[in-house]
């Protein structure tokens, strides 16, 4: 008899230690298609070597089994101490990035929509001003 292990509460938990609050955020910083996480959620499975290779700071029982402690060495709520591994550091800076690199393309997209809503509103105000000028026209006739 072989023991299932819930991959889809590892991953949970990866993701919510990582702040993430959407499936897609995390697929993003793993690199990975949403769809493949989702796919990962649907069949109990994952890829080690990548999750483990964005996350090196988590115990490999732990990534394994879901036994034992989650971190090689424990960080409560992203407050490190100066004895913390470089690879926990490494990971939080990487996650600030990731959220910078989010961030600013949200900013981007957010630009460029306003872009076009003023495009358009020069455009309608160009077809009033049109309209206005064929209605005084047509009552000076």
């Amino acid at each position: 008899m072989s023991i299932i292990i819930d991959k889809r509460l590892i991953l949970n938990n990866i993701k919510n230690h990582l702040g993430f609050k959407t499936q897609s955020d995390f697929a993003k910083f793993l690199g990975i298609a949403p769809t493949t996480l989702s796919s990962w959620y649907a069949r109990n499975t994952f890829d080690m070597n990548l999750v483990y290779s964005k996350c090196s700071f988590l115990n490999t029982n732990w990534l394994l089994t879901g036994e034992g402690e989650m971190l090689k060495s424990k960080v409560l709520n992203n407050n490190l101490e100066p004895d913390d591994n470089f690879e926990e550091i490494q990971a939080l800076t990487d996650i600030a990035f990731y959220d910078i690199q989010l961030s600013e393309e949200k900013l981007k997209k957010a630009n460029k929509r306003i872009e076009l809503l003023e495009e358009l509103v020069e455009s309608y105000k160009l077809e009033i001003n049109d309209l206005k000028n064929e209605l005084s026209k047509g009552s000076k006739k």
